[in-house]
């Protein structure tokens, strides 16, 4: 399972697919690690307000990013807190990763 968007449209993390770009070198790979790190901390702001807001697409993503360590530190505590918050406003996304931890 991976991060996800409402209305069933494909998985989105924050990147586009315009970003992707071919490795030409180390140079290239850590302007591309820091431009992507900024992507993901921009998502995990707007994903922040949307869970405010109850959005249960949001909140399962937030579970998702602290779960594994992406764009903030690895948290499981803070992971299952944010998927405990769309779980019980029914998302079963969140009610699955739920259960995996």
């Amino acid at each position: 399972m991976g991060l996800y968007y409402a209305y069933d449209k494909p998985e989105y993390s924050g990147f586009d697919e315009d970003d992707e770009e071919e490795d030409s070198g180390e140079d290239d790979e850590n302007e591309n690690e820091n431009r992507n790190n900024t992507k993901m901390t921009k998502a995990i702001s707007w994903w922040r307000k949307a869970a405010e807001q109850e959005f249960t697409p949001a909140m399962y993503n937030l579970g998702f990013c602290y779960r594994y360590g992406r764009g903030v530190k690895k948290d499981l505590t803070e992971a299952a807190r944010w998927w405990r918050k769309a779980a019980d406003l029914g998302d079963e996304n969140a009610r699955d990763a739920l259960d995996s931890l």
